[in-house]
């Protein structure tokens, strides 16, 4: 059964093998090259995965060994469009929809 949780900085060394695999076996899906990522230190590895309010990664667990990884972070930039304003059609606060004003 595959087990599904957050890591954290004890799982730094099960994360670099895995993701060093998958930059490797898919280069082009990924801003990182394989070689920029094996030039990191283990603590930046680690203070990256490690939980904020901005960013988590989960990983995947099948028989105690870590074999997928799936990282969300938090946008703190300004959208691309430049505007705060909801897409048309609706998404963003309900309340600010201009039909709602």
């Amino acid at each position: 059964m595959i087990e599904v949780r957050i890591l954290t900085a004890q799982d730094v060394e099960s994360y670099r093998v895995v993701r060093h695999t998958v930059l490797n076996s898919d280069p082009v899906a990924f801003v990182t090259t394989a070689a920029e990522f094996a030039a990191r230190d283990t603590e930046g590895i680690a203070a990256q995965i490690s939980p904020t309010e901005q960013n988590v990664t989960f990983g995947a667990f099948l028989g105690g060994q870590l074999v997928g990884i799936l990282s969300l972070a938090r946008e703190t930039r300004r959208s691309l469009g430049g505007t705060d304003q909801p897409a048309p059609g609706g998404g963003g606060n309900p309340a600010q929809r201009p039909e709602a004003l």
